[in-house]
């Protein structure tokens, strides 16, 4: 009896869940720039959706999946909170706060280019 060889259909959802992971990791990694976070987070998702093939997950693919829900989840707050921040500076209740805030942070910037 010969062993059976993974169909090529097997082998592209399998792809798709190396994929989904990869994806993942590349949007836990750019958390810096959160719509671009967003956008590979809400890709590994579909990624590993797509790669079930009626079929449980793979532990790549539920990998993909949880990274790219971190990364949403990172990214939203990211985005709220940068909102927030923009909010509290247009508030002239807050104006004093923020300058003071900003010319130590200045401050500190400049001391340790004085090095």
């Amino acid at each position: 009896m010969e062993p059976s060889r993974p169909s090529q259909s097997d082998s592209l959802y399998t792809m798709l869940a190396i994929s989904s992971m990869a994806l993942g990791l590349i949007a836990i990694i750019s958390c810096f720039s959160p719509p671009v976070q967003l956008g590979f987070g809400a890709t590994a998702l579909i990624l590993a959706y797509a790669s079930r093939l009626n079929r449980p997950l793979t532990i790549p693919a539920v990998i993909g999946a949880v990274l790219g829900i971190l990364s949403i989840i990172v990214s939203v707050i990211m985005c709220a909170t940068v909102l927030y921040g923009i909010r509290m500076m247009d508030d002239p209740a807050n104006a004093a706060f923020m300058r003071e805030f900003m010319k130590e942070y200045q401050d500190a910037l400049n001391s340790l280019y004085a090095r």
